[in-house]
């Protein structure tokens, strides 16, 4: 497994970083036959094969379901080979947007509960899970708390895991985040234009989700509902296209090759819930770059409507 440095965290990670939503919670586009996350045996095979491969970046949240307490029994006794990233929201018990002393209270009771979970006295990485609205930053209580957990030895550097441009925009604005997460793909590459290259200005590292495009770049892109046939069209392209790149790559593996070909980006994410699943993406470790011409070609695809690349629109889980 290659290793790329996280930006000014100066933090070597696995190119290859693994999420962990799929453990937690049913989360992407379901194949036929297929519901809810693995068991936790399974799961926990799943991440220490992980972790046995070379991977070194495993990435969860409070909103993952079970997620947490699953790593936290799975890789205890393997927290020294690991860096461990995690999120917190911003919304309390109804969905409302915490702001003030409620959401400093949510804060320190959202990152023990982590902590517990987990079965860490730290987090290499703790993020804010927001979405895309530039407003939650502006009264500097999120940089406030990150600085207090930090200097309380609860966590070693702080990110935003974000929606949309403007929020990543808004956030290397502050300057209080040592990485990015957004999301990218060969379908996706609107962080190209001016988010990469002010966070590389700034050496924040980047962190891509989404690299699958929450599965549309698969297989799976066979069972999405009708009114996303534009999406589906355009993966059916990218399929076509990966099938005739140097070494016969399968779609996931070419959509990941897609995302390790930018220099910008220190680790991409992966999502699995099975063990051929993990084998198959941890298979792009020893893969060729994609050339230059074919990366053209795969460029060159686009969606119409730009709504069809934000996952959170398309009324399926």
């Amino acid at each position: 497994m290659n290793t790329r440095r996280l930006g000014r965290t100066n933090l070597i990670v696995s190119e290859l970083a693994l999420g962990t939503v799929e453990l937690g919670l049913t989360y992407g586009i379901p194949r036929p036959g297929e519901t809810g996350p693995p068991d936790e045996a399974d799961a926990a095979r799943l991440l220490n094969r992980a972790v046995d491969a070379g991977i070194t970046l495993i990435d969860t949240a409070r909103a993952y379901g079970t997620a947490e307490a699953v790593i936290g029994r799975a890789l205890r006794h393997r927290r020294g080979e690991i860096v461990l990233a995690s999120k917190f929201t911003l919304l309390g018990p109804g969905g409302q947007l915490l702001s003030g002393d409620a959401l400093r209270g949510h804060f320190w009771a959202s990152l023990d509960t982590s902590l517990r979970a987990l079965r860490t006295d730290w987090l290499d990485l703790y993020q804010v899970h927001a979405g895309s609205d530039p407003a939650i930053l502006a009264d500097g209580v999120l940089a406030e708390l990150l600085a207090q957990a930090r200097a309380a030895g609860k966590i070693r550097f702080a990110g935003l895991s974000a929606y949309g441009r403007e929020l990543p925009l808004a956030g290397l604005a502050t300057n209080t985040f040592d990485t990015l997460q957004v999301a990218y793909n060969v379908l996706d590459r609107r962080m190209e234009e001016r988010v990469f290259p002010l966070a590389r200005q700034q050496d924040v590292g980047i962190v891509v989700r989404s690299a699958l495009l929450k599965g549309a770049l698969t297989d799976r892109a066979d069972s999405l509902p009708p009114h996303l046939d534009a999406l589906r069209v355009a993966a059916h392209a990218f399929r076509a296209l990966a099938a005739d790149l140097p070494g016969r790559p399968t779609a996931v593996q070419a959509a990941l090759r897609f995302c390790l070909a930018h220099p910008a980006i220190s680790a991409t994410l992966i999502g699995v819930r099975d063990m051929a699943e993990l084998e198959e993406a941890v298979a792009v470790a020893s893969a060729p770059a994609i050339p230059l011409d074919a990366l053209a070609a795969l460029r060159a695809l686009s969606v119409p409507d730009e709504r069809l690349l934000d996952p959170g629109t398309w009324g399926i889980p």
